[in-house]
């Protein structure tokens, strides 16, 4: 995603990212230092676990933490409590990943193409 440029009506436009730039991590040793000295300082001013998210700016190539807010998941679990699922069934695998948590759970899969699709697709949101 990069800043459109020039009178268009959107901000920002999405263009693929190069093959080679796809083989190759997007931060440095350093980087990943200087966000977990980031993480360790939010948390210890907010006295709890907290779910950051930051961003490499494209132009001054600097780290922001654009958002922090209580992490809600892994922090609540209990370190005594050791849950195993296993899923019963079977079906066709719609999409593969990784998961924050460790639970199952079924329902609709719906491919999301952009937001114009998101938004036809799910009458109830709350975004209309």
């Amino acid at each position: 995603m990069v800043f459109a440029e020039g009178g268009t009506k959107t901000t920002v436009r999405n263009i693929p990212t190069p093959k080679a730039d796809r083989a190759r991590f997007c931060l440095s040793d350093e980087e990943v230092l200087e966000l977990a000295d980031n993480a360790v300082a939010i948390e210890a001013h907010y006295g709890r676990p907290m779910d950051m998210e930051w961003a490499k700016d494209g132009l001054d190539g600097k780290l922001y933490i654009v958002q922090a807010r209580p992490e809600t998941v892994a922090s609540q679990r209990q370190a005594s409590l050791f849950e195993t699922y296993v899923l019963d069934g079977g079906g066709e695998i719609v999409i593969e990943g990784r998961s924050v948590g460790e639970k199952i759970a079924t329902g609709r899969a719906r491919v999301i193409d952009s937001w114009r699709t998101f938004r036809s697709s799910n009458r109830r949101s709350p975004h209309r």
